[in-house]
């Protein structure tokens, strides 16, 4: 039993170092995403404050994310 505790615990462990890696991936795709888009319509505004923008605006959203296509 205490075996089996022992290496559900590795597994956790290992899942949320995987889930990190692949959080940090997803941050680094949204914000060269948002570079990208920035630069492309010479835009003058933040990051901080495109994203914030997206997330108040949909349809910003999906124009963002149609341009990096």
């Amino acid at each position: 039993m205490e075996n089996r505790k022992y290496s559900l615990e590795n597994l956790t462990k290992l899942r949320e170092k995987n889930a990190q890696k692949n959080l940090n991936v997803l941050r680094k795709i949204a914000l060269n995403s948002m570079k990208l888009y920035k630069e492309n319509n010479k835009i003058k505004e933040s990051i901080s404050g495109l994203m914030q923008d997206c997330l108040m605006d949909p349809e910003l959203l999906i124009e963002v994310l149609r341009d990096i296509s």
